[in-house]
């Protein structure tokens, strides 16, 4: 038990038998693979078997999840609004439309947004780092709001709810 890199871990003479293999307290946010203990050693139900004189390396590999973000588009009185287009640009620069899903379910949504309510939108697979969502097009009889809403995809902020945003009414 230990640390990689540290001699209560790395370099440990074992007796030859069956080890269980697990990993405690894996950091946040990241999910762990199987384990791999090389092409001679099978791993079972996360246990391995080592024989006399043998060298075995067993290494599990832990990938960053990805996140999660939701967000309103409603009227003045709070009532949803359908159809605004949205830009949202991820930590590495790449800008991807997003246009509100109206389908009779999420199967029918077919682009980034995955909610098919009118005026909700959810979008999944999201890269770890800053996020800047920017209205592009406004519904339909309303007012176009330019903010920039930012937020940010972490071990520890997986899920985001970033609010709901408001639009105003043209005049008439």
């Amino acid at each position: 038990s230990g640390k990689t890199g540290t001699n209560d871990i790395t370099d440990v003479k074992v007796k030859a038998g069956e080890y269980a293999l697990s990993e405690l307290d894996g950091p946040e946010g990241y999910e762990a693979s199987a384990w791999d203990c090389g092409p001679k050693n099978t791993v079972t139900a996360d246990k391995v078997t080592i024989k006399a004189g043998e060298t075995v390396t067993c290494t599990i590999t832990n990938t960053a999840k990805t996140g999660t973000v939701t967000w309103n588009k409603t009227d003045e009185g709070g009532n949803a609004l359908k159809g605004s287009v949205w830009t949202m640009t991820g930590p590495d620069g790449t800008a991807v439309k997003v246009e509100d899903c109206t389908a009779t379910s999420a199967d029918g949504c077919t682009g980034p947004d995955k909610d098919p309510a009118a005026g909700k939108f959810a979008l999944s697979s999201l890269k770890w780092g800053e996020h800047t969502l920017v209205e592009k097009s406004a519904p339909a009889g309303y007012v176009l709001d330019d903010t920039k809403h930012t937020f940010t995809v972490s071990g520890s902020t997986l899920k985001q709810s970033i609010g709901s945003f408001t639009n105003k009414q043209k005049p008439q």
